[in-house]
């Protein structure tokens, strides 16, 4: 996951990380420096180890729904959403977890039902 999922990015003051309606790249982390986050005319201050854009690894082409700009110099450390994705798939595949967790849920399905 580390070596094809990650990235780093660098914003300075002013700087615009993503805008409302653009296809989510990257779920965000803040590592360093504050970011706001704009949405329906509110304004939120996300600080250091904030996160952003988590559902883009879930829903395939997720677009944001608000502006969100560096107000400082803010490091980001980006998960990218397809790659996540694929590597989760096939640590599940490999380690037998889809397997089980499928298992698991069908058999809570049927003693639900029973």
């Amino acid at each position: 996951i580390c070596t094809k999922c990650v990235s780093e990015q660098a914003l300075l003051a002013k700087d615009v990380l993503f805008s409302k309606g653009a296809v989510a790249e990257h779920m965000y982390f803040l590592h360093s420096g504050q970011l706001a986050y704009q949405r329906s005319g509110e304004e939120m201050l996300l600080k250091t180890g904030s996160w952003l854009s988590e559902a883009c690894l879930w829903m395939e082409d997720w677009a944001h729904l608000g502006d969100c700009v560096s107000t400082k110099r803010s490091d980001l450390v980006g998960l990218k959403p397809k790659e996540f994705r694929t590597a989760l798939n096939k640590s599940m595949l490999h380690s037998g977890l889809g397997a089980k967790f499928a298992f698991r849920y069908a058999l809570t399905f049927v003693r639900d039902e029973g």
